[in-house]
C-alpha cells in the first residue's frame, strides 16, 4: 500500500533530486553548467553588477544592479558576449515593470506578460543579439563572486533595497511530500512557497511505480498544502520530455512556451490558479 506524508528528511529530498536529474540526463545527454558575474565599480563603489547562470543552453539573469541605462547596457552586451558561443540567448522575467522596460531599451524583447501571479503581473523577456559596444564602460567579470566579496554583499544590498521597495517577498516556506511503500521511497515533490504563490520545483516517480497515479496524488497533496497557505497560484516549469500533458490534466495552463530550452525541446511555463 502507497502512503503519503509530508515529509522533510534530507534522504527523500536528494533522492528526488538524483531521480529527475536522472530522467533528465536520458534526454539531453551530459549538460554544462556556469555561472558568471559582471560589475561596474569605480573606487571600490559598486555602480552595476549582473549574475547570471548558464543551464539548458541559456542565460538566465540573476540579481541585477545599474545607476544607468548605459551601465545595463553595458553588462548585458558584456554577458552575451561571454556566452554567444554556445548560448541561443539570455532570459529575464520581472514583476517590475519599469526594470522589464529598461531591460528592452538595453536589447532584449517582449515575449510573455502573466497576469495576477501572487498579486503581481510578470514580464518575460529575451535577448539573442546585441548591439556593438563603444567600450566606454569598463566591465569586469568573475566566475566567483567569492573573489570579490565586497562587491558581492553591496550587489545582495542593492537587490534587498529593490525588492522591499517593490514590495516583493523572499521564500517563505518549502514543502515536501513523498510516496512511500513499507520503507522503499516511490515518489516525491518538491516545493517552494513565496507570498499567495507556490512553485513546483521537482516531482519524480520511481518508473517500477508508475501508470498507479501516484504522480497525480503527489500533485493533488502539494494543492492542499498550497491552499492551507492561502495561495493564489501553483506555478511549475517543465519541458516536452517531463510532463507538460501530465499536468494539463492536474489542471495546469501553459502561459509562457522558450523554444530551444534546452536544445531542440520547447520548455513551459505553467499555473493552476486555486
Amino acid at each position: 500500500m502507497i502512503e503519503y506524508r509530508v515529509d522533510k528528511n534530507p534522504l527523500y529530498s536528494e533522492t528526488i533530486k538524483k531521480m529527475l536529474r536522472a530522467h533528465n540526463l536520458s534526454h539531453t545527454g551530459p549538460v554544462e553548467l556556469e555561472e558568471r558575474h559582471f560589475y561596474i565599480t569605480e573606487n571600490k563603489k559598486l555602480l552595476g553588477a549582473l549574475s547570471v547562470h548558464f543551464f539548458w543552453d541559456w542565460v538566465t539573469v540573476g540579481d541585477v544592479y545599474y545607476e544607468s541605462l548605459p551601465m545595463l547596457r553595458a553588462l548585458i552586451r558584456a554577458a552575451w558576449e561571454h556566452f554567444k558561443h554556445k548560448a541561443v540567448g539570455i532570459k529575464f522575467f520581472t514583476p517590475v515593470e519599469s526594470r522589464f522596460q529598461d531591460f528592452l531599451e538595453s536589447g532584449f524583447s517582449a515575449v510573455a506578460t502573466v497576469r495576477n501571479v501572487g498579486g503581481f503581473d510578470y514580464y518575460f523577456a529575451d535577448l539573442n543579439a546585441t548591439s556593438d559596444d563603444d567600450g566606454s564602460i569598463q566591465v569586469q567579470s568573475v566566475s566567483d563572486f567569492q573573489q570579490e566579496q565586497e562587491y558581492h554583499t553591496q550587489l545582495k544590498q542593492h537587490t534587498r533595497s529593490f525588492n522591499e521597495h517593490h514590495g516583493i517577498k523572499g521564500m517563505t516556506d518549502s514543502v515536501q511530500i513523498v510516496a512511500v511503500e513499507g520503507e522503499t521511497f516511490v515518489g516525491g515533490v518538491q516545493c517552494d512557497v513565496y507570498t499567495n504563490t507556490m512553485f513546483i520545483t521537482r516531482l519524480v516517480v520511481d518508473p517500477a511505480y508508475r501508470k498507479r497515479d501516484i504522480g497525480k496524488t503527489l500533485v493533488e497533496w502539494a494543492v492542499r498544502e498550497a491552499q492551507k497557505r492561502k495561495v493564489d497560484v501553483v506555478e511549475l516549469g517543465t519541458t516536452g520530455f517531463q510532463g507538460r500533458e501530465f499536468y494539463e490534466k492536474q489542471g495546469f495552463q501553459v502561459v509562457h512556451t522558450r523554444k530551444d530550452n534546452p536544445k531542440g525541446y520547447d520548455c513551459h511555463t505553467m499555473l493552476r490558479r486555486l
